[in-house]
């Protein structure tokens, strides 16, 4: 079978991510990568042996590639992803799939009329901690759902903010929809839909920075479970958890470690705690200074595989990806109106 030829747009730290998972399945070939700075597009293509470029058209015109991943800032994502969809190319992008609700629909009209699909990296869904949760919920083996809480206590230096396009809300949108947004997407995944959202946004411990360094939000879902939010990148002087406890009539669960990896607590009627592979620790950034989210992007990519080869479904479309930022915009939204009571859907 011919492999499937990859490009990638972006070479910047997750960039290697995506590298990794395509050198590890036989199936996928990465192509050629493209950057708007010279120098990480040459390091980038020489260090996969691969054709570099500055110019996106460069990549699109390509006939060997049928894929093109997109790691660029936040902001950029909708825009290129609606390119390579125009170009007759798939496309795979980094989170959030955007910062607009406007821009994603967008972005999902342009894949309704080229027939091309949209995939979006969120890796988190395949914890293998959250995978069991997900399981005793859907079996109906905690009853019904009550309620939730996510807690979400990580750090970033103020320097951090500083550094590319990280502290600039037109391009990274807030916390919300950079570090929060895996976990707002577990939520609604495990949970449902959200109906109604109470919300604050604040700058606490850098109050000069244009983003949220944290957030809190009471949220109601369309299947009357209550939920309860706190995310912050405030927490001296490391990340110190995140955590997802679900409350049901006949059990509760409680996932933690600092990037939802591990089972805390497993009190389920008629349900032993399951045994789960260790899988991997969150990402590492900046010689151990911060970290992220688990990079499980080889199961992103082997879940695209079997779409592209008939074999299976990709749930994380563009559609899907849209939720958890409609959830991000409506605690923003509260947060402005002086935490108003906010439905959802969204009004345009």
């Amino acid at each position: 079978m011919e492999k499937i030829g990859i490009g990638l747009i972006g070479c910047g730290e997750i960039s290697a991510r995506h590298f990794n998972a395509i050198k590890e399945l036989n199936d996928l070939e990465l192509k050629a990568v493209s950057d708007s700075d010279p120098a990480a597009a040459e390091k980038a293509g020489k260090e996969n042996n691969v054709p570099y470029y500055t110019d996106n058209k460069k990549l699109f015109e390509r006939k060997d590639i049928s894929l093109v991943a997109i790691c660029t800032p936040i902001s950029t994502h909708t825009d290129i992803s609606i390119e390579v969809l125009n170009s007759g190319k798939d496309v795979l992008t980094e989170k959030p799939v955007g910062i607009t609700l406007e821009s994603i629909d967008k972005l999902i009209a342009v894949g309704k009329k080229t027939g091309k699909k949209i995939f979006v990296v969120h890796q988190v869904r395949y914890n293998p901690s959250v995978y069991a949760l997900k399981n005793a919920i859907d079996s109906g083996a905690l009853g019904k759902i009550l309620a939730c809480n996510l807690v979400v206590r990580w750090f970033r230096p103020e320097d951090y903010f500083d550094k590319k396009w990280y502290g600039n809300k037109k391009i990274a949108g807030g916390t919300l929809l950079n570090q929060g947004i895996h976990y707002l997407d577990i939520m609604q995944w495990l949970i449902g839909d959200v109906r109604e959202v109470i919300g604050r946004a604040d700058h606490i411990r850098y109050p000069k920075l244009e983003i949220e360094d944290y957030a809190s939000a009471l949220l109601k879902f369309k299947n009357n479970a209550l939920g309860q939010i706190e995310i912050n990148v405030m927490t001296y002087d490391k990340n110190f958890e995140c955590s997802f406890t679900v409350m049901g009539s006949k059990g509760t669960v409680k996932l933690g470690g600092k990037a939802l990896q591990t089972i805390d607590y497993w009190n389920v009627e008629g349900n032993k705690k399951p045994e789960i592979p260790r899988g991997l620790g969150p990402n590492i950034y900046e010689k151990g200074l911060y970290e992220g989210s688990v990079p499980n992007h080889l199961d992103v990519y082997k879940e695209i595989l079997r779409e592209l080869q008939h074999s299976g479904k990709m749930e994380m479309t563009a559609p899907e990806a849209r939720k958890s930022v409609e959830v991000a915009l409506a605690i923003y939204k509260s947060s402005k109106e002086n935490s108003k009571t906010v439905s959802l859907p969204l009004q345009k």
